[in-house]
């Protein structure tokens, strides 16, 4: 039963991610938790150099949510999801999703169930990550032509779960220096 019900809830993100990227949405600014983050170089060079931007060249928006504040890079769009938010640029189908779960999973209960996704999407096998000062599990496939990296770790009893679809956090300098602009709240 918890096989099928995390299933389910894969097929159920995946697409609202896909369906998500597609709808007109505006940038969140009714709630009025959006900042300007300028410094450093605009997004448009590093999007045409091999340089990343670090948290500090990054230029955009602060988005603070409930468990943790990201840098949205300018050109990107936001919508809130469960636990977070998906950021998207919808001209080229990049997707970065982050969410902080309360659902008490152990560490064990969270390498399962990333092995398990890796496993029915015929995934790469689970790499450990550092990312934010936290080691993740992670797996890349390919779901309706389109390459999919999750990363999924367990803190203070609460899964963090990062998801990159189009290029990779490694190959997108936009979605690194976002991921790198990610601080936790203090709980």
């Amino acid at each position: 039963m918890f096989k099928k019900g995390f299933l389910f809830l894969m097929v159920l993100l995946l697409c609202l991610m896909v369906f998500g990227c597609q709808a007109e949405s505006a940038p969140d600014t009714e709630s009025g938790n959006e900042t300007s983050a300028q410094a450093g170089t605009d997004s448009t060079s590093a999007e045409t150099s091999d340089e990343t931007p670090t948290q500090a060249e990054l230029n955009g928006t602060v988005l603070e949510l409930e468990k943790f504040t990201i840098t949205k890079a300018d050109g990107w769009e936001s919508m809130d999801v469960d636990g977070g938010v998906q950021i998207y640029k919808s001209l080229t189908g990049d997707i970065l999703q982050i969410q902080i779960l309360g659902n008490n999973v152990t560490e064990e209960e969270d390498k399962t169930l990333l092995e398990n996704l890796a496993q029915s999407n015929d995934g790469t096998p689970l790499e450990q990550v550092t990312l934010l000062g936290l080691v993740f599990f992670s797996t890349t496939f390919e779901s309706g032509g389109v390459e999919q990296t999750y990363y999924s770790t367990v803190n203070n009893s609460e899964q963090i779960k990062i998801q990159v679809t189009g290029k990779s956090y490694e190959s997108n300098a936009d979605i690194k220096a976002m991921v790198e602009s990610i601080l936790l709240n203090e709980r």
